[in-house]
């Protein structure tokens, strides 16, 4: 049902007739599993699943969905805090980037914007730590190299900064 794989396995005798359905739903014979004591090889593996391996199954596609879920989450709550910044809210912004952050720490964007945010109110030394972890997050995009260049620069600390604005011009 809903598109899900069933498997469904009956013994059966010489003689048995192949049932065309199993609880309502159509069955393809698939052909015999084992013949006598020995399984065959009919082009179909024949494997032992334990009462482990489905549970490792249910909870890595349950670890997924989450991950995915608390990746979408963290969009929306990067979009709120794109409308924030935009908007001069920018303690609503660092608010929104702070939980997308929180739900989805891969995110290299997060880390930027939440560094351009920190800059906006006068905090370069957070500034700077969210643009070095968006470095470390996307070490080939510009914009990582100029948010920590910018940070730098407020800084006072103008040889990296130097440096970070020469990496943006050679990635550019």
């Amino acid at each position: 049902p809903g598109g899900a794989l069933m498997i469904y396995i009956e013994e059966m005798h010489e003689g048995d007739d192949v049932p065309a359905e199993h609880e309502g739903h159509e069955v393809e014979n698939l052909g015999t599993l084992i013949d006598g004591d020995a399984p065959t090889t009919d082009g179909m593996p024949v494997n032992t699943v334990t009462a482990e391996d489905v549970a490792r199954y249910v909870a890595e596609k349950a670890a997924a969905a989450t991950r995915a879920e608390a990746r979408q989450a963290s969009e929306a709550a990067k979009a709120r805090g794109n409308a924030a910044f935009g908007a001069k809210r920018f303690g609503e912004a660092l608010e929104a980037y702070s939980e997308a952050i929180e739900l989805d720490g891969s995110n290299a964007l997060c880390f930027g914007n939440r560094s351009a945010t920190l800059l906006a109110m006068g905090n370069a030394g957070a500034a700077r730590a969210d643009a070095a972890m968006m470095v470390s997050l996307a070490p080939a995009l510009p914009k990582a190299h100029f948010r920590l260049g910018a940070a730098c620069e407020k800084l006072g600390d103008y040889a990296s900064a130097a440096e970070h604005y020469s990496e943006v011009l050679r990635l550019d």
